[in-house]
């Protein structure tokens, strides 16, 4: 009776096996690429080369617009209208309390393409895209949206500021952009489906080069005595301010799909040929969510504490855990979600796949690994190279 009992168990956990894989398996063949058309015209083109172009571009709906020199959309420099909102207050950063930070608010669209033929820079801005259709983003930076947290002591909780939100839209390409180290999620996503991000990179912080994230140093270090999460990191344990640049310099988020802990879905979210550098966690992670994410090349090798001795990191881990504490993870499935991940190489991530993390969730969800390699070096250089924007293609 026993080793019947043993048997019919051991055949019910293939069953459920088979239907769990059948079910991925034939749902894969459901996932498919955004591909955007819009032709180029007298009378849907235009190259924009200041703000006020820009914005007139919006206005006047023209549908493809070809950015040809970096624009600062903070809003206390360009102005709130239409299209530009205040977002959340700037805290410490002294740059971003001088321009603001602003929503490039693109609401109930239907067919538009941002991109840029020479790879310029949006500055100061979350792009969220609500309420719309038939949008591509392509071959632009997106940079200084990121300042030292000292509100949440390094939880990024407060700001709210993500490079790009999607919210109850379809039909959005993600293309060929380069995303700099910004205060929240590099994408979240909600209540969307048929959403591709591709070619994307996630670049790593230059620590000693980058004035942006520099004159936050010099704010910090000049002010110290207003900081107080700096001012212990730096006068109780000790650390010198490059050891806290280093400290600070890694991405927290990535791609947040399924922003609530219920009562949404997202469908058809493909990711794929990107390059990930410096990333903690959620590469993706998903709820309520159905995501194919093939060709990654995610690596954390450079994530490290070992620039302290283990007595610095305790007594920094007794006071402010999450600068020390958290472990990167990579695909994160929750709350009915499926994932398939496909050639996906993780390099220096402590989880490459979990269905819940430090226990929280409760909900988990299912995550179906396929063709995995431990390295690739034929993909490493494909996307080293070709993962980003691209200088000077052509507008059309």
């Amino acid at each position: 009776m026993k080793k019947l009992i043993i048997l019919l168990f051991l055949i019910s956990i293939i069953l459920i096996g088979s239907f769990v894989y059948f079910d991925l398996h034939q749902n894969k063949i459901n996932f498919h690429e955004v591909v955007i058309k819009i032709t180029k015209n007298d009378n849907n083109y235009m190259e924009v080369n200041n703000t006020d172009d820009f914005i007139h571009a919006l206005n006047n709906n023209i549908k493809n617009i070809n950015i040809t020199k970096d624009l600062d959309l903070g809003y206390k420099v360009i102005g709130e209208s239409k299209y530009i909102k205040k977002h959340n207050d700037a805290l410490t950063h002294p740059i971003l309390k001088k321009t603001g930070v602003s929503k490039l608010l693109l609401k109930n669209i239907d067919g538009l393409m941002i991109q840029s033929s020479n790879g310029s820079k949006l500055l100061h801005t979350n792009i969220v895209i609500e309420n719309s259709k038939n949008i591509e983003i392509s071959n632009i930076e997106l940079d200084e949206l990121w300042e030292w947290d000292e509100e949440t002591f390094a939880g990024y909780d407060k700001d709210d500021w993500d490079a790009i939100s999607i919210k109850n839209s379809k039909n959005i390409l993600i293309d060929h952009l380069t995303f700099h180290k910004v205060y929240d999620g590099i994408i979240d996503i909600s209540d969307s489906k048929n959403i591709t991000i591709r070619n994307t990179k996630v670049e790593k912080t230059d620590i000693d080069n980058n004035s942006f994230f520099n004159s936050q140093f010099e704010e910090l270090e000049t002010n110290i005595d207003n900081y107080p999460m700096y001012q212990f990191l730096r006068e109780e344990v000790g650390l010198t301010i490059k050891q806290v640049k280093q400290l600070s310099s890694y991405q927290y988020k990535g791609i947040l799909i399924g922003t609530k802990d219920y009562g949404e879905k997202n469908e058809n979210i493909v990711i794929h040929d990107n390059l990930f550098l410096d990333i903690k966690l959620r590469i993706p992670q998903a709820r309520n969510s159905s995501v194919y994410v093939y060709n990654n090349y995610i690596d954390s090798s450079s994530i490290t504490y070992d620039i302290m001795s283990k007595k610095q990191k305790i007594l920094i881990n007794s006071t402010y855990p999450k600068l020390v504490k958290l472990a990167t993870y990579g695909i994160i499935s929750l709350q009915k979600s499926y994932i398939i991940s496909e050639n996906n190489i993780f390099i220096g991530v402590d989880f490459p796949y979990t269905r819940g993390r430090d226990n929280k969730y409760r909900n988990y969800g299912l995550i179906m690994i396929k063709d995995n390699k431990n390295q690739n070096q034929d993909l490493k250089e494909k996307l080293y190279k070709n993962a980003g924007v691209k200088k000077n293609i052509s507008s059309d």
